[in-house]
């Protein structure tokens, strides 16, 4: 971004506003300046400094019409983002895509696939970045617009934006916008990881933070110790003691299964991560957008 562009670019506005200030004033006005700084009184009249009032067609240039109100299912369900769905079982290949759906009137969250039911909605595709639904006989579609909470009324859902979002949180990787959610900063994370990679230790030590957690001698997925890369964890809202148990609706059953997704975040442009955590016996899920 060019500061000094920027910056500097309304001098010529400033520059027009200051000359037509300079012509309004009577030419009387100026040699009475120019010999000695009066200061009139209130009750003289100022014709010179009329303000001027452009009539409506004019004014519409500057200041056109709100665009169409949002449809009844914009206004009260948000997508926040959508996500490959992994198979849970076998053959570790992405199969449909997956919605994360907010009801802004009950304050509800849910991921959502093809023919899904949530509310008043039945879900009838998902795509990259929009979702097609049916409400009341009619189909609709809705786009990626808004990342926050579901459960602030007052935060609007269409016209909250990632950059709009005021942060609860902030780290060297992004940014914690609801209880469960977070906005990072792709560039940060992945100049994270190759810092990882130039340093073995560091990479070795996050391995061995996350542990196989067992139920009848079976993995179900993996503990955080907290015994390294605390920050990252903490930014990321991972305590230790937590246990992911699936991440985008794969179960962390296998380490294979953990560099698979790995791979599908460095090399797919993966943008939405669904994380299923068991904590203290309690279900938690923590949402993560990657943004540019």
């Amino acid at each position: 971004m060019n500061l000094t562009a920027r910056t500097f670019a309304p001098l010529p506005w400033l520059a027009g506003l200051a000359l037509l200030a300079w012509a309004g004033v009577p030419w009387a006005r100026s040699r009475r300046a120019a010999e000695a700084p009066v200061r009139p009184s209130p009750a003289e009249a100022r014709p010179g400094l009329a303000p001027v009032r452009p009539d409506a067609a004019s004014w519409a240039v500057f200041a056109p019409a709100p665009g169409p109100a949002p449809s009844p299912v914009a206004s009260r369900y948000r997508l926040a983002g959508t996500f490959r769905l992994y198979a849970t079982e076998g053959a570790e290949t992405p199969a449909l895509r997956q919605a994360v759906l907010d009801d802004l009137e009950t304050r509800r969250q849910a991921l959502v696939r093809e023919g899904d039911q949530f509310g008043d909605l039945l879900v009838r595709a998902v795509g990259q970045d929009w979702v097609d639904v049916v409400w009341e006989g009619r189909e609709e579609r809705l786009m990626v617009q808004g990342i926050g909470d579901p459960g602030a009324p007052d935060r609007p859902g269409p016209a909250a934006t990632a950059e709009d979002l005021p942060a609860l949180e902030r780290s060297a990787w992004g940014r914690r916008v609801a209880p469960d959610r977070w906005v990072f900063d792709r560039s940060a994370v992945m100049s994270y990881y190759q810092d990882l990679l130039d340093h073995p230790e560091r990479l070795a030590g996050m391995v061995l933070t996350m542990q196989p957690e067992r139920e009848e001698g079976e993995i179900v997925g993996f503990r955080y110790t907290g015994e390294a890369e605390r920050a990252f964890f903490e930014a990321a809202g991972i305590r230790p003691g937590d246990v992911v148990r699936s991440v985008n609706s794969m179960r962390m059953i296998t380490g294979r299964r953990a560099e698979y997704m790995i791979r599908e975040f460095l090399t797919t442009g993966l943008d939405t991560l669904v994380f299923e955590v068991d904590r203290d016996g309690e279900p938690v899920r923590n949402i993560y957008f990657v943004r540019e």
